[in-house]
């Protein structure tokens, strides 16, 4: 039997309300286990600092790419009830999971560090 995370069944502005945390943008990925650097920005997909040099990001297959819902840098009750419609199953398991691992971007722009390790374990190998 596979443990469930607390978070999984909550409504997100719920998870979101309850942990204050304001909304992530974009996280990838790296294959060969390197503790990548992610850096926020508002509406695009970021690449891999460390193993990122340009190319589509679909046909890269040395990496995944996982979007997190785009929220606009300054938000509102307003706007962030706009883009709470964004949020599907793939992306909430992937907030969760940046949760679950502490690094919640506490500003725009704020760099996050995810390890491919700890992603493996919490989503499973069938998201590489």
């Amino acid at each position: 039997m596979t443990s469930r995370s607390p978070f999984r069944y909550l409504a997100v502005t719920d998870l979101r309300k309850r942990l204050d945390i304001p909304p992530i943008i974009a996280v990838r990925l790296h294959e060969d286990n390197c503790p990548a650097l992610f850096t926020p920005k508002r509406g695009t997909r970021i690449g891999c600092s460390a193993c990122y040099y340009g190319g589509t990001d679909a046909d890269d297959s040395w990496h995944s790419f996982f979007p997190v819902p785009m929220f606009e840098a300054t938000w509102s009750r307003r706007k962030v009830a706009q883009r709470e419609a964004l949020l599907d199953a793939e992306d909430f398991t992937l907030l969760e999971l940046v949760i679950a691992q502490g690094l919640a971007p506490r500003r725009p722009g704020e760099t996050v560090r995810l390890d491919h390790d700890f992603a493996m374990q919490v989503l499973g190998p069938s998201r590489f």
